[in-house]
This record gives C-alpha cells, structure tokens and sequence, in this order.
C-alpha cells in the first residue's frame, strides 16, 4: 500500500516555497529551487522545514506534542484509532475512501483501524511531526500541516483523523489541505 518512489515524486513538493522535489529512497531532498534540504531518516523524509515556529507560540505547540505523545505511548488503543470500535469504523465508512487519501496528523502507527472499507486502487499518505521511521504499512512522513510536501491538487481525499485541537492555529493547516486537494 505505500506509495512508489513515481509516485511520490509525482506529489512531492518542498514545504518552503512548494517548487517539485526529486526525491531517492535513502538520500536527503534538497530543493533546487530554495535550497532546502529534508533528511532522509530510517526509512522517510523529515519534511518539517528547519526554521519553522508557530509565531509567538512555539511553547505551545512543542506542549500539544509532547502531550499527544505521552498518550498515544500510555494508551495507544484510546489515542491512535488502533482498535475497531464502532464510532471508529463509522469514521471510516463515512470518509469514503477512493483515490489518493492524505491523513493528516496521522500519528505513529502502522495502520489506523480507520482505513477500511476503502475503493479499490486506493493509496494512503500520512504525514505527522512524530514520524520516526518509515515502517508503516502505507507512507508515512514526517511533517507538518502547516507546510504540506506536496504540489496542489495531489489529493482526492484529506482527512483529519484526530489531529485538529494537536494545531496552535488550525486555519493554516486547513489552508493547506485546501491547497493540496
């Protein structure tokens, strides 16, 4: 399910000034146009670009996920969509799953019990600024919403599993889901 390298140089754009990126598994991005650079890491790229901060606000978002790692450590069940309760495959059923679907704030599992009953050919990316490594069972990357990797248009589908109240200032981020859908 994890997209090819095509693929995702099809998508892939740098979170600083959105110009393509070409990217090679295990080798760091670098942006020919801006010159960012985005280190390859176990297995995916760090996307998050290297001066961002929330303005006046950093304290708060570093708070927000450190939080969210504490929970999704201390009770993944309840934190990260891993088991299937019912509110949760209603989610699933309801997103409509088709196409090429971007989860953002995905979290760290393999894969979220949301991703069911999906159309066939369906193809899922997540990105999340708690990405350690490439070892999901779809594409993961490490990021954030504020700065989508990706060109305009990429996406048939985005969704926000659990993830709207981990952002400071969530109009940014909504921006940029509207941007890539």
């Amino acid at each position: 399910m994890k997209l090819t390298l095509d693929e995702l140089n099809r998508v892939a754009a740098c979170p600083e000034c959105k110009a393509p990126l070409v990217l090679e598994w295990g080798v760091t991005a670098e942006c020919s146009s801006c010159g960012a650079r985005y280190a390859w890491m176990d297995g995916t790229w760090d996307f998050t670009p290297s001066d961002w901060q929330p303005e006046g606000e950093w304290k708060t978002w570093e708070t927000l996920q450190a939080n969210g790692l504490v929970s999704y450590t201390m009770d993944p069940n309840n934190n990260l969509s891993m088991d299937e309760r019912p509110a949760i495959a209603a989610f699933g059923r309801f997103c409509d799953f088709r196409g090429l679907v971007l989860d953002v704030g995905c979290g760290p599992q393999a894969w979220p019990a949301y991703f069911t009953d999906y159309a066939e050919g369906t193809r899922f990316v997540g990105i999340d600024p708690l990405i350690e490594n490439g070892q999901a069972r779809y594409t993961q990357l490490r990021g954030l919403g504020e700065h989508l990797p990706f060109h305009a248009g990429s996406f048939d589908r985005i969704i926000f599993a659990t993830s709207l109240d981990h952002f400071v200032d969530p109009a940014p981020v909504l921006l940029e889901a509207a941007r890539t859908l």
